[in-house]
């Protein structure tokens, strides 16, 4: 009776076992990106801006793209890379130059009140 529950209990692991065993999912860790250290010079560059580096896909890895200075636009505004949060993801958008906005001031009359 032992040698048969036994051999039950072993055949209920394999059959059940081995199913769950090849549910399991395989989970690969990756090194972490080797940390880039930038220093960023002292003196501004005359009529540019400083664009921080980024990692950047290439179509087959991630490469950095080292910091610059990018020459200044007038009447634009640099926006850095971010990431933007879709319902399908993230998704990266570059640096880019961004038109500033026109600020309209608004007048106010001035009542003078009569006593």
């Amino acid at each position: 009776m032992k040698k048969l529950f036994g051999t039950l209990v072993i055949v209920l692991f394999l059959a059940f076992g081995t199913q769950n065993a090849l549910k399991a999912q395989v989970v690969v860790v990756k090194p972490q990106a080797p940390k880039v250290l930038v220093v960023k010079p002292n003196q501004q560059k005359a009529g540019h801006i400083w664009a921080k580096g980024h990692w950047k896909w290439n179509g087959k890895k991630y490469v950095w793209v080292k910091a610059q200075w990018v020459k200044d636009r007038p009447g634009y505004v640099w926006v850095p890379g971010h990431w933007n949060s879709t319902a399908a993801g993230h998704r990266w958008v570059a640096g880019h130059w961004k038109k500033k906005a026109v600020r309209q001031t608004v007048r106010r009359k001035v009542r003078k009140h009569r006593h």
